[in-house]
């Protein structure tokens, strides 16, 4: 049959496919093994937490003729069919989840000795007979790292179970061999009449529902037990804390005795609707209490099923801390609807404007520069009012035509856009400059999004939170100077039914401006103009306790800023002497001589110096900007509001115009007879020289 060219090379590709695919499953008949590794661990046969195991290779693999990575490393295949253990070496996951890297083994079983071996091959996912699993392995400076744990459930106190590794390079191979140790008590089953039985505690715990494994924390005085009553010899656990036997921790079964045959982490337990035992995969389980990791039973980690049909209901449960007396602690968790994040109370609506310098290098990856590390704490607020426990950080995604939408939860940005060592909860944030502009902003309009979809969504920024503090990554040689980005982002806690809502613009600089930080804020309501209405009002403003505030000794040393549209605090404007930064009505500073240039303020000889009367001042109308002075890298803002019937208690002073025929003096009191630019005394009053 004749075949295409098309044809010809899709065959091709497949042949090719094939031939790799075998050459990457060698056999062991095929290997000369150069060396060979033994590791040993002890687990308790009731953990369920991986031991992450640092082996030491680096002598071995050097006898090795070729380059290895972590495509190297090759387990034995468990033959299903047959219960025995295949030539065939295998690198492909086997894990029930797909993107893990590792594999579940089941023990082998030998004909000629009747019965299992010991040794563990890489078999599918089965709870029933899986024994050992071995997950995250790579090779690095000479170390092979894995992370090695094992099925409770399957295996048997005392037993050793092994792995075997092979680190392959085309015909050489080193051979590592895991060994697993499994250790912990024989389980013992106790009838509550053999004993005085006494209440430790009662705790009521509310947990609000949201599809997760969610879990609170629970003191118990454990230590303090073990000096009031001896532990019998019979209900010894594993040692939680170096030197101090712990007591025994039990739970009930359904037939009203207790064991201590663990089903959940680190010895705990599974519990039914009922409180009594029950195995995770046996479906019918509604919360699980847990010894901490580290602090084993005076910290108790109390958790529930992610179980909708759960909602508003209240489990009582008991568990038994054993020795010749049984003490009980006694859990009532009510488990509760949870509330959205539109159900939250809005506690905080922030605005900031973060500043990037544009990176030109052009070459394509994720870049930060010191600044942006924390751009933005807000840690203290987070943990005062929400909590950092359970909060989310969010993005709201502009869609043209739609407006802000939520995305469903923050990306992990370490993952997703290709940030390394970057524990954050972030998004990469994607411009749609090409297709829409939001209506009345220059800015692009963008999206959150975890993947670059198609060529025309270039990256505007990527941004990370974690505990309150947010940071920043710009794509090295994507933006120009002058791009900006406007969003918003809420920072959440359904349990303390909370949220913090922030407006947040990114601009794309040149360099940087101030960076300064407020240390004191003043409200101040202040005249449109003078009494005459036609020039600058004048109200005295002492500086001294500004200057303090700031650490600065002497007031002449004070700059002024302002923030312009996009939120920036700079002073890159022309401060007028006399009239100060001109603001559009919006309070955003801009240039004296822009066709939106409605008032003024400013700060000179101890005055402020406030003026409302351009064109496009509207008669009645109260204007609202912020000046903030500053020194060294603290600032004073001033909320200023100019009214036409100003409250304040400040001492205005009207000033006008200079008249031509009347004499005229400085502040000295010297006369002057051709005044300059500035502040004079004519009249008794103070005047104005523009």
């Amino acid at each position: 049959m004749k075949r295409t060219t098309t044809q010809l090379i899709a065959l091709a590709l497949t042949t090719l496919f094939a031939i790799n695919t075998q050459a990457q499953q060698p056999t062991l008949s095929s290997l000369e093994i150069v060396d060979k590794v033994v590791v040993n661990v002890e687990r308790d046969a009731k953990s369920n937490m991986a031991s992450n195991l640092n082996v030491n290779v680096a002598s071995a693999i050097a006898k090795l003729k070729g380059t290895i990575d972590n495509t190297s490393v090759y387990t034995t295949q468990y033959d299903v069919a047959n219960d025995a253990k295949l030539q065939e070496l295998t690198n492909q996951t086997n894990n029930e989840d797909p993107t893990a890297v590792g594999w579940w083994l089941t023990e082998v079983y030998d004909e000629q000795l009747d019965a299992t071996t010991g040794e563990c091959a890489a078999a599918p996912y089965d709870a029933t007979t899986n024994i050992l699993y071995i997950r995250d392995y790579n090779i690095a400076d000479g170390t092979l790292n894995l992370n090695v744990g094992h099925n409770r459930n399957n295996v048997k106190s005392g037993n050793t179970y092994y792995a075997l590794l092979y680190i392959v390079s085309g015909t050489d191979a080193v051979e590592v061999k895991v060994e697993v140790k499994i250790t912990g008590e024989t389980i013992n089953t106790i009838s509550l009449t053999d004993y005085t039985v006494k209440d430790l505690q009662s705790t009521d715990i509310d947990i609000n529902y949201n599809g997760s494994y969610r879990y609170k924390t629970v003191d118990v005085p454990a230590d303090s037990l073990l000096s009031l009553i001896p532990v019998a010899d019979c209900c010894f656990t594993a040692q939680w804390n170096e030197g101090l036997p712990e007591l025994g921790f039990y739970a009930l079964e359904s037939d009203g005795v207790l064991t201590n045959k663990a089903t959940a982490n680190n010895g705990g337990y599974w519990l039914d609707k009922n409180g009594y035992v029950c195995d995770w995969e046996s479906g019918n389980c509604a919360l699980f209490v847990e010894p901490d990791d580290s602090l084993g039973l005076n910290l108790l980690h109390v958790g529930i099923y992610p179980d909708y049909s759960l909602i508003d209901t209240t489990i009582q449960a008991k568990l038994y801390l054993v020795g010749e007396e049984i003490y009980t602690l006694n859990i009532n968790l009510s488990i509760r609807p949870q509330v959205t994040m539109n159900d939250c109370e809005v506690i905080d609506s922030l605005k900031y404007t973060v500043e990037i310098k544009t990176s030109t290098a052009g070459t394509g990856a994720y870049v930060q520069s010191e600044d942006m590390i924390n751009a933005i704490d807000l840690s203290e607020l987070i943990e005062t009012e929400l909590g950092h426990e359970g909060t989310s950080f969010i993005a709201l995604s502009y869609f043209p035509g739609q407006g802000y939408r939520d995305m469903a939860s923050a990306y992990q940005i370490s993952v997703n856009s290709g940030i390394e060592d970057a524990p954050y909860m972030g998004y990469q944030m994607m411009d749609l400059g090409y297709f829409v502009q939001q209506t009345g902003d220059d800015s692009f309009a963008h999206i959150a999004s975890p993947f670059n979809p198609l060529p025309m969504l270039t990256s505007g920024y990527a941004i990370g939170y974690d505990e309150g503090r947010l940071s920043f990554w710009q794509k090295d040689g994507v933006r120009k100077t002058g791009d900006y980005y406007t969003a918003k982002f809420i920072i959440y806690n359904t349990d303390a039914a909370k949220r913090i809502d922030l407006d947040l613009t990114v601009v794309y600089v040149d360099e940087l401006n101030p960076k300064v930080t407020i240390v004191k804020e003043t409200d101040l309501t202040l005249p449109k103009a003078n009494a005459e209405g036609n020039d600058y009002a004048a109200t005295t403003f002492d500086l001294t306790a500004v200057a303090e505030a700031l650490g600065c000794e002497n007031t002449d040393d004070i700059k002024w800023l302002a923030y312009n549209q996009l939120g920036q605090l700079l002073g890159t404007f022309t401060f007028d002497d006399i009239y100060g930064y001109t603001f559009n009505p919006d309070g955003t500073v801009t240039a004296s001589d822009s066709d939106d240039a409605t008032f003024s303020i400013g700060y000179a000889d101890g005055e402020f110096h406030t003026f409302a009367g351009n064109t496009s001042a509207t008669p009645g109308t109260d204007y609202k900007a912020a000046i903030v002075a500053y020194y060294g890298n603290k600032a004073y803002k001033f909320n200023i509001t100019l009214s036409d019937n100003p409250a304040t208690a400040i001492d205005c002073i009207p000033a006008v115009r200079v008249e031509n025929n009347a004499t005229t003096y400085d502040l000295s009191g010297r006369v002057v007879k051709t005044p300059a630019r500035g502040l004079y005394i004519q009249n008794g009053k103070k005047v104005l020289v523009k």
